[in-house]
């Protein structure tokens, strides 16, 4: 009798566990993405200007555009999982600091774009898009864009940046694939079986002709520090590795006095380039 409860218990345990993983597996673009619909008005002072950008499938891309007068190199930015470019204030302003033009996209689904992501070619689709409107509408010469990911926009990044004969990638507190920080949170499960995105940023790496910048916290608390030192690590081309402090969130803006003096140089540097 004991042993026939512990096999009901049991029982009922696996079964739990295996409607769990088939509901991360069914619900994980809503773990994935989390965007926040709405937008703010970009703030005055900055002289940003909202542009819509149309992809191959006819999504409409709500984006920023912010010029300034010592215009050499210009940002194309991609944010993270979360929130919209409405909460890029400080980004862009520290874009301004480093005298760079900055064009920064919300992706479908977020804020006031259309659409909603649905495979991970989604993004790519819209990171590809707004390359060749940055390139066209804005007459920006190909070795003058700086791409720059920050967190999920990392994976984004790098995987516009490949055979791209652009200036420089940034890749900002993001991860070694999307496994990796998938099994910090859900270690007890078989991600690698049940990921529907991959973001296999650790791959692409092979692809990129053009000096990268890794800029990591090794307080960060969402994507763990060894994310960054792998990536630095994978890569074989012109690169430097800057370590900041504070939160996921935070880090690059914490230690920004730090931050600029170190990465401006290697970022508008045309030496060396692999």
């Amino acid at each position: 009798m004991i042993m026939k409860k512990v096999l009901i218990i049991l029982a009922a345990i696996v079964l739990l566990y295996l409607l769990f993983c088939l509901f991360i597996y069914l619900f994980q673009q809503r773990f994935v993405f989390v965007p926040q619909k709405g937008a703010q008005p970009p703030p005055d002072d900055l002289n940003i200007h909202e542009e819509w950008i149309t992809t191959n499938d006819g999504q409409k891309l709500h984006a920023w555009w912010m010029p300034v007068d010592t215009n050499a190199y210009t940002v194309l930015f991609f944010h993270g999982n979360a929130g919209n470019i409405s909460r890029g204030e400080k980004r862009m302003r520290l874009f301004r600091e480093m005298g760079f033009n900055a064009l920064a996209i919300d992706y479908r689904g977020f804020g006031i774009s259309t659409g909603s992501i649905k495979k991970e070619n989604d993004i790519y689709e819209d990171a590809r898009a707004s390359y060749e409107f940055l390139l066209k509408n804005h007459s920006i010469s190909e070795d003058k864009v700086i791409i720059w990911g920050w967190s999920m926009g990392g994976a984004v990044a790098v995987n516009l940046a490949q055979h791209k004969k652009c200036h420089a990638l940034v890749m900002e507190s993001t991860f070694y694939c999307l496994e990796a920080v998938a099994n910090k949170t859900f270690w007890f499960i078989p991600n690698h079986l049940l990921l529907k995105y991959q973001f296999l940023s650790y791959e692409k790496l092979s692809n990129i002709e053009v000096p990268v910048l890794f800029v990591h916290s090794k307080t960060d608390e969402t994507v763990p520090y060894e994310n960054g030192i792998k990536l630095y690590e994978k890569f074989g081309g012109k690169k430097k590795f800057i370590e900041t402090s504070g939160d996921h969130n935070h880090g690059i803006f914490d230690l920004q006095e730090k931050f600029i003096p170190e990465a401006l140089p290697f970022l508008i540097s045309n030496s060396d380039k692999k």
